[in-house]
Parts: C-alpha cells; structure tokens; sequence
C-alpha cells in the first residue's frame, strides 16, 4: 500500500474510532473484572505524568541553553524526548491489558464473533507487552543511533531530530499493531514483518498517540482507548485486502494463544 493511502486510511480510522467506541460501548466489562485491571490504568496514569514532566524539562532547558531560534528548540526538545523515552514503554506495559481489551472487543464487533477472556488471556499480555517493551527499546535505541550517523555522514544532521522523532512515533503506532497480530497467534518477532508494510500508518496512529500521552493523567487512558481501536479497525480492513491477512486470520477466527 502506497504511503499517502497509508496515511489517509489512519487519520480516517482515527476519526471514525470514538463513534465506534460510543457506539459500541467497547470499554464496558474491563473495569468489572476486578481491582488488578483497574490499577493497571491508574498506575500508567500517574507513570504518565513522568513522562509530561521529562517533556517540560526540556521546555524550561530552551531558556537555560540560550537557544537562538524556534527550529533548535524543537530539535532539543525532540533529542531530550527521544533519549529519555523509555518511560513510555513502562506506560505501555501498564497498559497492555487494557489496549487488549479494546483491541479484543473492536474485532468481535468486526467478525462478529465472540471469544471470551480470562484473566490468564490478560496475564498472557502483560508478559508478551513486558517483550515487546525491551525489543522496541532496544531496536529504538540501535536504529536510532544508526539513522544519526548516516545523517551525520550525508552532512543532514539537520534533520535528526525530526527523524528520531518519527521512529519514536513508529514504535508507538507499532504497539498498538502488535496486539492485532498477537490475536492471529504470531509471536513478537513474527509481528514486525507485516508492521513494517504499514510503517507509514503506524507513525500516524503513534504521533496522534504520543499527543494524547501529553494530556495529564486522563492521557494515559484515552491514548490507549482511541489508538488501539483506531489501529485495530486499520489493519482488520485494510491487512483483508492483502496476501497477508490470509496468514493471520483464517475465516475471521481469533487464535489468542
């Protein structure tokens, strides 16, 4: 799928998820399965406020680095993010649970097809969301060294930042992808292979994502309850189309194993 289409086919997802989730009242019967799903959301609300508070050191450091123009004020900002991101994917092994659920329920409103969880289904998640946390990363980390010296070596160093910033938005969008496949069976590694074919998609439903991280405390539930349906929605409609849904989801069945 061409970039542009990618691009077009997310923002339309994401607009359309909130009447989804209204609709369909996709958020009831998480909070009803005990105090362990729902101290998942609060602790991820108040890791949250971490990571807004990691964005605003950079703000107040603009002053104390005397910075000469509003595009090397950014570049701090995005540089001091990107090197300090790992705070978002503690957020996001906190939510895991959650971003299951609304992914869960979005494809049984999608296939029609019913399959209840339990809580070793959720505990699954915790622990596949605990491996995806330290392999994205880790391969945030190494690619984003790897895009720096290139662009250092081709004298573009200029646009570091704006790239760095992309991958963080990438690996964003990537964990809310992931759980779609996890639902076909595929394991971690397995995932980034079908990812990377809507690499372009993933970096839209991840910026949308990493601005709705920014609003305090309520960030952290609404990210997590609008992206995962909007991610959900995107490649249930548009993976049907490719050789590679065939692969993953046979029929419309769910594997959750």
């Amino acid at each position: 799928m061409e970039i542009h289409v990618q691009v077009i086919e997310a923002l339309k997802h994401i607009r359309e998820a909130h009447p989804f989730i209204k609709t369909n009242t996709l958020w009831k019967g998480y909070f009803n399965q005990g105090w362990r799903y729902s101290v998942t959301i609060l602790l991820a609300m108040l890791v949250g406020i971490l990571f807004i508070m990691n964005i605003l050191r950079s703000v107040e450091s603009l002053s104390i680095n005397d910075i000469n123009s509003a595009a090397s004020g950014l570049a701090l900002i995005a540089e001091n993010i990107y090197y300090d991101g790992g705070i978002k994917y503690l957020i996001f092994i906190l939510l895991q649970m959650f971003i299951f659920h609304m992914s869960h329920r979005t494809l049984e409103v999608l296939t029609g097809v019913s399959k209840p969880t339990s809580w070793k289904d959720f505990y699954k998640v915790m622990v596949r969301g605990f491996k995806l946390a330290i392999r994205n990363f880790f391969m945030e980390i190494v690619t984003g060294t790897v895009i720096s010296i290139i662009l250092g070596i081709l004298a573009l160093s200029l646009f570091k930042s704006t790239a760095l910033l992309f991958l963080q938005f990438y690996f964003i969008g990537y964990t809310y992808m992931d759980i779609y496949f996890y639902q076909g069976g595929l394991r971690v590694r397995e995932t980034s292979k079908y990812i990377r074919h809507h690499a372009a998609a993933a970096i839209v439903i991840g910026a949308f994502g990493f601005g709705l991280f920014l609003i305090p405390l309520a960030g952290a539930f609404i990210a997590p309850l609008i992206c995962s349906v909007a991610a959900t929605t995107y490649l249930f409609y548009n993976t049907n189309r490719e050789e590679e849904s065939e692969a993953i989801f046979e029929g419309g069945s769910l594997a959750v194993d």
